[in-house]
């Protein structure tokens, strides 16, 4: 040992928020193992200003700081990262260094591809759990960027990679700018902003539904980029960030912008070309929102009356199909006070009817709470791979039945597709009968006999 060298006997391990505080105790001594004088250093770790102070005097930036830690010391602060990342990331990311003590440290806060990649795979809809993801994104090495990059749809240039190395986040920047349809490189670099980050990331939260309003965005965009030039674009994408990104602004007012970026994609088939400029002039603004959501009405009406008129629309169903419509029982009475024989009413007795229209399987599926509404079965029907017969009785829908084109039963159900039981299935059973549908099974599973 050499005359007054620093030997370390122990080390001392606390933490308090972002902060880990390592006691380093020493002591200086000499060949002949004659104690000089005791030391008790204090390291403090700020996580999150990424600084490390000895006796209460900064040390230096975390990258730049060198020295080793006891390997207890060092996985206790590994273990607790890891538990943070976990709780913040839903990842606990892996450590493939040969790197130790407190370079290992740095390495394992500051990797891009443990945290940053993380974040940036997360927003653009990359999945995590993929099972090439995890190895990938571990370590900050050139195949970890490259496979960033190329996931993000981004040829790495120099200029991209130092851009990356200096702000991570800006690739979202850079990458959100091409998605949105530009591919001026000045242009490109001028997306790599604080205020474009947030408006392109607050969009992306904007919604339960991943990336729904910035899809909705970016429709916006690459629709306006077909006519104008790509700075005036930009420009107008500036405007509306602005008014999005204004402090002062409220939440109902933030959200007057997103329902008018939503209703722009709504409407955009029925704008002119001159009101698409008007709009990008304006930006999404009380103005544009007002007017947007004047014509989307106009259009929900006309979708209404359209709707309504194809409800009406009759299908053309073969003679032998409407044939399968029947009543139960007699049609008329005597009628013991007149005398006279008078017409049954149809709420009486069991009816069968064939739905002509769609606008009859709406009825159905709503009366009954069952899937024959949906469109669906409307294009079953209109192709002639169904034919849909339905039961009433005391003004109720009883029954739905399911016919295939060579007379076979499909299904036939209750009001929420329920087993037919008692009444119901009685009067089906007697339809089938009526209607030369022969039963060749017990009566209780007799829900889809064959023809003939």
């Amino acid at each position: 040992m050499k005359n007054n060298s620093d030997f370390i006997y122990g080390y001392g391990l606390s933490k308090k928020d972002f902060t880990y505080t390592i006691t380093v105790y020493s002591q200086l001594a000499s060949a002949e193992l004659i104690s000089l004088k005791l030391f008790e250093d204090e390291y403090k770790i700020d996580s999150a200003e990424q600084i490390v102070y000895k006796n209460e005097s900064s040390y230096g930036n975390l990258n730049n700081v060198k020295g080793d830690l006891c390997e207890g010391v060092t996985n206790a602060i590994l273990e607790d990262l890891g538990k943070k990342y976990k709780a913040l990331y839903g990842i606990k990311p892996g450590i493939s260094s040969s790197l130790k003590g407190l370079q290992l440290i740095v390495g394992y806060m500051l990797c891009p591809f443990n945290v940053n990649f993380y974040k940036i795979s997360k927003h653009f809809n990359l999945n995590p759990n993929r099972m090439n993801f995890t190895p990938r994104s571990h370590g900050d090495s050139p195949d970890a960027e490259d496979f960033m990059f190329k996931s993000l749809n981004i040829k790495p240039t120099r200029m991209i990679r130092k851009t990356y190395q200096e702000n991570p986040e800006s690739v979202i920047c850079y990458a959100g700018a091409k998605t949105m349809g530009f591919t001026d490189v000045n242009i490109l670099q001028k997306s790599v902003s604080h205020d474009f980050y947030k408006f392109i990331t607050s969009l992306n939260t904007a919604s339960p539904i991943s990336k729904f309003y910035l899809n909705k965005f970016e429709y916006f965009t690459n629709d306006v980029l077909r006519f104008n030039k790509q700075l005036t674009v930009w420009n107008s994408v500036e405007r509306i960030m602005k008014i999005y990104n204004e402090k002062h602004k409220s939440w109902k007012e933030q959200h007057m912008v997103i329902d008018a970026i939503w209703m722009y994609k709504a409407c955009s088939e029925f704008l002119s070309e001159q009101e698409k400029k008007k709009i990008m002039e304006e930006g999404f603004n009380q103005y544009t929102h007002d007017f947007l959501t004047k014509r989307s009405n106009q259009l929900e009406s006309l979708k209404k009356e359209k709707m309504l008129a194809e409800e009406k629309i009759a299908f053309n169903l073969e003679k032998e199909f409407l044939d399968l419509e029947y009543k139960s029982g007699n049609d008329t009475f005597v009628d013991e006070d007149l005398k006279e024989e008078v017409p049954v009413n149809d709420r009486d007795r069991w009816c069968f009817y064939v739905a002509r229209d769609w606008g009859t399987l709406k009825k159905i599926g709503s009366e009954m709470g069952i899937c024959v509404g949906w469109g669906g079965y409307k294009e079953a029907v209109q192709e002639r791979r169904s034919t849909i017969v339905y039961a009433l009785y005391k003004d109720s829908y009883k029954i739905c039945i399911e016919v295939t084109p060579d007379f076979s039963i499909r299904q036939a159900v209750g009001p929420r597709n329920v087993p037919l039981t008692g009444d119901s299935l009685i009067a089906y059973l007697d339809w089938c009968r009526q209607r030369n549908l022969k039963i060749t099974q017990r009566y209780d599973k007799a829900l889809y006999p064959p023809r003939g």
